[in-house]
């Protein structure tokens, strides 16, 4: 089997990127490139997404009633959550420092 048949190999059996490139001894960018080359998608969105070390490390599964902890396919879905971060923590010093103004004077 060639070196580009045991990636195409790995990328059906699910291995995201990184992984493949592990096992390849080769960069993530290498790998990137060859997907985009053959038209692949890639597999961080296929089924179940990845989740990180401390998400894995959780007791118990999600139960069926809970809305999902995480989402797949939204765009820009960093870039949200840091504008939300952002948005959110002034509103919320607002009345803390009001209040401290209020004792001070």
């Amino acid at each position: 089997m060639t070196i580009l048949e045991k990636r195409l190999s790995y990328w059906n059996r699910g291995l995201n990127d990184i992984e493949i490139a592990k096992l390849q001894d080769v960069t993530y960018g290498a790998i990137k490139q060859w997907r985009a080359k053959h038209g692949l998608a890639s597999n961080e969105c296929r089924g179940e997404p990845k989740l990180s070390a401390q998400a894995q490390i959780m007791p118990h599964a999600q139960h069926p009633y809970e809305p999902p902890r995480v989402i797949t396919g939204q765009k820009n879905r960093a870039k949200r959550l840091k504008c939300l971060g952002n948005s959110v923590v002034p509103a919320q010093a607002y009345p803390i420092f009001k209040a401290i103004m209020e004792v001070s004077q």
